[in-house]
């Protein structure tokens, strides 16, 4: 194989892990961009609905990535979670599996009974959505540790890792500009 060919096709069943890997990533961050910020309860039910879809799409396709790099190392014998990209991978899917399901909880069932009041209920909304910010920093931060992988390393120009790490970067730049303090029941 050629240096610098990442999408070629000696790169074998491999390729689709960061290809979908990518589209979860995008999917997941424009479901929590869509909620940023609303401001009347129209476009807070607008917002929820679309965050729904793109999380639920995001969903199946980052666990597609997940199963053919499980996959891939199966076929080859190649040890698995041996590397900070692999164990933050890991983490990161079991998170998004929890925060998906808290989130579905939230949705679905009448929070301001099942936890005693609307105080209660609105203190959970806010550890959802800041678990959801820790969860997008963890889905930024995992590709970035694959970066000075031999696989990567020997299968991508320097040029290519580049610019992985700027689109990265823009992607954290405008959701940390869209975040509401105050939402997170925070005084700065």
């Amino acid at each position: 194989m050629r240096h610098g060919q990442l999408t070629s096709s000696n790169t074998g069943l491999f390729s689709y892990h960061p290809a979908l890997q990518s589209v979860a990533i995008l999917g997941f961050t424009e479901g929590v961009l869509l909620l940023q910020p609303t401001k009347t309860v129209a476009a807070k039910k607008t917002g929820l609905a679309l965050h729904q879809v793109f999380q639920y799409t995001a969903l199946p396709v980052l666990l597609a990535g997940s199963t053919i790099i499980i996959y891939n190392k199966l076929i080859h014998s190649a040890p698995h979670l041996t590397s900070w990209h692999g164990l933050l991978g890991l983490i990161t899917l079991v998170l998004i599996l929890i925060q998906i399901t808290f989130g579905v909880f939230m949705v679905y069932t009448p929070l301001t009974a099942v936890f005693g009041g609307e105080t209660k209920a609105k203190s959970l909304w806010k550890f959802h959505r800041a678990s959801g910010y820790i969860i997008l920093t963890l889905l930024m931060v995992t590709p970035l540790t694959a970066i000075q992988s031999d696989w990567l390393v020997g299968h991508s120009t320097k040029a290519e890792r580049v610019a992985m790490v700027a689109g990265l970067a823009l992607m954290a730049g405008g959701i940390t500009a869209r975040i509401s303090v105050s939402k997170l029941g925070l005084r700065l």
